[in-house]
């Protein structure tokens, strides 16, 4: 993966939830929409650069549900989890 640019990293503060989280814009696999991992214990985000503006907000929305429901702590797989959100 290449090194993100500073324009490309961004910090968005959920209203509701008080959540920060980090995502950056990068170059991934077609199949790869987005992911979100955990960063010294605080989320980041990063979304498929290569998708559409609408495929990048309809990504971002699924990995901040993935934060929000604390799948991080979950005892399932990423794939079970991926099935139970689809």
């Amino acid at each position: 993966m290449r090194e993100p640019k500073p324009d490309e990293v961004y910090v968005n503060v959920d209203e509701r939830t008080g959540i920060a989280t980090y995502h950056i814009a990068n170059a991934l696999p077609s199949t790869i929409k987005g992911l979100v991992c955990e960063d010294c214990g605080e989320p980041f985000i990063v979304i498929n650069a290569n998708c559409s503006y609408d495929e990048q907000k309809a990504a971002y929305k699924h990995e901040q549900k993935h934060i929000l429901q604390d799948d991080f702590h979950s005892a399932a797989t990423a794939d079970e989890l991926e099935k139970e959100r689809h």
